[in-house]
């Protein structure tokens, strides 16, 4: 065999094993039961462009889902245990310059449900544990002025706070003792009712 022979041999052996290889390729592809083991995916548009990931991390497992920009839109994960045996799941929503805008979190205590202004400062937070349901809302600087809390023993009570954060007006009510309205001034009640 002449040389140009055996190079042209060569090679269409090459091409050969790369035919057998795309066609097992195409042949798992088709398997519906097949299992892909990855530490990391991700899934690009028609122009190339990040849209998500999914991926093992040492923080636990996540998913980025981008934007046309590649910018992060949302993510979910698991963060690992802080606390023996509690894992904390998550959701967040991000706007566009990237700052974290909602976000729904288990906390070992109970879930949490909370707003983001554009800032990044927290606005609205709305919490769930054994002791009952409370809901806060915050200014832009960060301090508290509403809090409404819903105790499991029954009790229902309302808080508005000055632009300090100091507790002025006290609106409560309960089984026991029925309604309360109290006015405070230095977290010590100068005029209540009854």
């Amino acid at each position: 065999m002449t040389p140009e022979l055996q190079a042209i041999s060569q090679r269409l052996e090459e091409v050969e094993k790369q035919i057998a290889h795309l066609a097992a390729l195409l042949t798992e592809q088709s398997d519906s039961s097949r299992t892909v083991v990855a530490r990391r995916f991700v899934v690009v548009d028609e122009k190339e462009q990040r849209r998500a990931i999914l991926e093992s991390t040492r923080a636990g497992p996540y998913l980025g889902l981008f934007d046309t920009n590649e910018n992060l839109r949302a993510g979910l994960g698991v963060t690992g245990a802080t606390v023996p045996r509690h894992e904390e799941p998550w959701l967040q929503l991000y706007g566009e310059n990237g700052r974290v805008v909602a976000e729904v979190r288990e906390y070992q205590d109970g879930p949490r449900v909370a707003l983001f202004d554009a800032n990044g400062n927290t606005r609205i937070s709305l919490n769930l544990s054994e002791n009952g349901s409370f809901a806060y809302l915050f200014s832009p600087s960060g301090k508290q002025h509403l809090r409404l809390e819903l105790f499991s023993s029954g009790q229902v009570s309302m808080v508005l706070q000055d632009a300090s954060g100091e507790p002025r007006v006290l609106l409560a009510a309960d089984a026991t003792m029925g309604p309360t309205l109290a006015f405070m001034t230095d977290n010590s009640v100068f005029w209540s009712a009854p």
